[in-house]
């Protein structure tokens, strides 16, 4: 699948150079997509998480988090792992690892959609059980 690239402009900087205060962390790390010149970065699920808000029958309010996790042993530029993550409140109710790669931006926000949806219609409980089978699904 093709990867996201999207432009980036600094204040006197080269839009991809590492002095430009616009890019973060992440973004001064990841790889170039490739063009011709330095005005494209490849932006990722390393740079970027999707989150879907989602509202239980019950009136809890949870945060559907697709994305790459934090680990404190890897670098996330090397980090090849995508997961759904159900917050609440604070905590963390369900954390499951998905089939997504880190460039499956678009199928990473259907994701976080279809899994806010039927949490909110009571399809599905927020459980590490529930959410799998959504996240073992290839798009």
């Amino acid at each position: 699948m093709a990867s996201l690239a999207k432009q980036f402009r600094g204040d006197g900087a080269s839009p991809a150079s590492p002095d430009n205060p616009e890019l973060t962390e992440t973004q001064r790390a990841s790889p170039r997509c490739g063009c011709l010149d330095d005005r494209f970065v490849v932006v990722s699920l390393r740079g970027r998480t999707v989150e879907h808000s989602a509202t239980l029958p019950d009136g809890r309010n949870v945060i559907v988090h697709v994305g790459v996790p934090d680990d404190p042993y890897i670098p996330r530029a090397e980090l090849e792992t995508v997961d759904v993550e159900l917050r609440s409140g604070g905590h963390v109710l369900a954390a499951v690892n998905t089939v997504l790669d880190v460039d499956q931006e678009s199928e990473a926000d259907q994701l976080a959609r279809e899994i806010a949806r039927k949490l909110e219609s009571g399809e599905i409980e927020p459980t590490a059980h529930a959410i799998e089978p959504l996240a073992d699904t290839l798009r």
